[in-house]
């Protein structure tokens, strides 16, 4: 599949992203996590975006933090609202964007 390059967007600004990936589910959602202050030190962010056919700005659906960085993360190919991440504290996290939060 083309990956498409995404805007940049001030959400956070001493925030940096780290891995972006389009849900398997359908090609409008996508993750996007990062960390604060390069990953050394500090939390993260794990975003859910939504980019409606390709058309028009990239919305956000939800934000989520972590009390340290996410590097990286994937998307559940069982449940179309589970993205697994993977922390800075060595942890591997299951988010549900249904319910904004960990599982």
């Amino acid at each position: 599949r083309k990956r498409k390059k995404m805007p940049s967007f001030a959400l956070h600004p001493n925030f940096g992203g780290y891995a972006v990936e389009y849900s398997p589910w359908g090609g409008d959602r996508l993750a996007v996590c990062a960390a604060e202050n390069f990953g050394v030190q500090g939390s993260g962010k794990l975003y859910v975006l939504n980019n409606p056919m390709g058309q028009g700005p990239i919305q956000l659906e939800t934000c989520v933090a972590s009390e340290d960085g996410i590097f990286d993360l994937a998307w559940s190919e069982v449940n179309p609202q589970l993205i697994v991440a993977a922390c800075g504290d060595s942890s591997i996290k299951i988010y549900n964007t249904m319910t904004c939060g960990e599982t």
